[in-house]
């Protein structure tokens, strides 16, 4: 196939054609959002228009003939020994030029660019690098915020890995039977699915709301007892909401088998503030009229997992079994919290 560009009208004389076939050309080049430049190999000197001028960070009456120091001085320093160093062979052995390289020019954000570009000599010798530059920091920016959810999604399925094989490590060795071993991951997992709900429509804030959480947790057990959930509106990074999670449900699930929400008179209030730090003190408290509770005689999976879980969102914990029923009065913080790994003693 013939790739050369046709005559716009074969009528006209050859001059005319060839300027109406350069509009048409950097036509095509500014939809695209492309550069035009030359580069002289043997002065360095380069020819550039306002479109390069404009990605490279220089002014627009920048335009025309500029050293080669000035073209590249916005690109750092390591992209910058491997842009001279491609250009270098250009020169020595007629290789196309093509680089990918960023440009941080002062008071701007940095861009990518890539240029490409091909050698001709011309009838006196000289040698001119022809070539184009397009901006590729969309495609760049993209990739990174890719990247970025690609990593928080390994670093939660690590988490959730980490957290089930606990469960299953501890479940059996608790269990009196298989049957027990099965109803009791099976009930912890889905804990962790319905925190997992809880992000879901919430990934574009990066964000859930701690109310959302502790009503769906507590869902399956309303009607068991007087359930009261106080608080305003706080909004916890959906990285903690798993761990958030599997903590509310170990506590509701033993306030349903021996606390509040074992019987109907029970009461079970759980009173939430934020600071303006953005420091979170929630309130677990549990009253069971007439009943005589024994303090907790040893630590429990259900209590390692709790102690985890707190440790994961860099919370504070102070629990205990009074004879009434289950306190805990626990901190976490709501900003500059960043993910950790899970990790638990087996």
């Amino acid at each position: 196939m013939d790739s050369r560009l046709r005559p716009v009208n074969p009528g006209r004389d050859a001059d005319d054609n060839v300027r109406a076939l350069r509009d048409r050309l950097f036509m095509a080049l500014q939809v695209g959002g492309m550069g035009v430049w030359e580069y002289d190999l043997e002065s360095q000197k380069a020819t550039i228009d306002n479109a390069t001028a404009e990605m490279f960070g220089l002014d627009v009456v920048d335009i025309g003939d500029q050293d080669l120091g000035r073209m590249i001085e916005n690109i750092p320093e390591d992209d910058r020994f491997r842009v001279v160093e491609a250009l270098e062979r250009t020169r020595l052995h007629g290789t196309d030029f093509n680089m990918t390289f960023r440009v941080e020019a002062p008071g701007k954000r940095m861009r990518w660019l890539k240029g490409v570009g091909r050698r001709t000599v011309e009838s006196n010798g000289r040698q001119i690098l022809v070539g184009i530059t397009s901006d590729l920091s969309a495609e760049r920016d993209a990739q990174e915020a890719q990247a970025l959810l690609l990593r928080e999604m390994n670093h939660r399925v690590k988490n959730l890995f980490a957290v089930i094989s606990a469960i299953v490590t501890s479940s059996a060795r608790e269990a009196a039977t298989p049957r027990d071993l099965a109803d009791d991951v099976r009930q912890r997992i889905i804990s962790l699915a319905r925190a997992h709900e809880i992000t879901q429509g919430q990934a574009k804030r990066n964000r859930a709301f701690l109310r959302d959480l502790l009503e769906t947790v507590l869902e399956p057990f309303k009607g068991h007892a007087d359930l009261v959930i106080s608080g305003p509106s706080v909004a916890v990074p959906y990285h903690v909401v798993t761990p958030l999670g599997l903590i509310f449900h170990e506590w509701a699930t033993n306030a349903n088998k021996y606390g509040a929400l074992s019987r109907d008179d029970g009461t079970l209030r759980v009173i939430f503030t934020v600071d303006p730090a953005g420091l979170v003190s929630l309130d677990w408290s549990e009253q069971l009229p007439g009943a005589s509770l024994p303090p907790t005689q040893r630590v429990g999976f259900g209590s390692q997992l709790v102690n985890m879980s707190v440790r994961q969102i860099g919370g504070t914990l102070d629990a205990r079994t009074e004879p009434q029923g289950f306190q805990a009065q626990m901190t976490f913080p709501t900003v500059n919290l960043r993910p950790r790994e899970a990790a638990m003693e087996q």
